[in-house]
């Protein structure tokens, strides 16, 4: 299984660029420009694992403009 990572960043450039390191390194990428796009930020239900977390490593941007990455990803963990 691979380790999941979870991208949040508003720069389109350096979200691209992160997913396809992070793609090449054999990680499962999920890249959005807002956290609201993520289906796991409205809903709490989901397919994880009940004992599991649904992102191995989460990776945020902490200046978008819609709300900051601290201030909704700590959901993710």
């Amino acid at each position: 299984m691979k380790p999941r990572v979870l991208i949040f960043e508003d720069n389109d450039i350096l979200r691209f660029t992160l997913k396809n390191i992070l793609d090449d390194l054999g990680y499962e990428v999920h890249a959005f420009s807002n956290p609201g796009m993520c289906p796991l930020y409205y809903s709490s239900s989901h397919s994880c694992l009940s004992d599991y977390s649904c992102s191995d490593i989460v990776i945020t941007d902490v200046n978008m403009p819609v709300e900051t990455g601290v201030d909704k990803q700590i959901k993710y963990f």
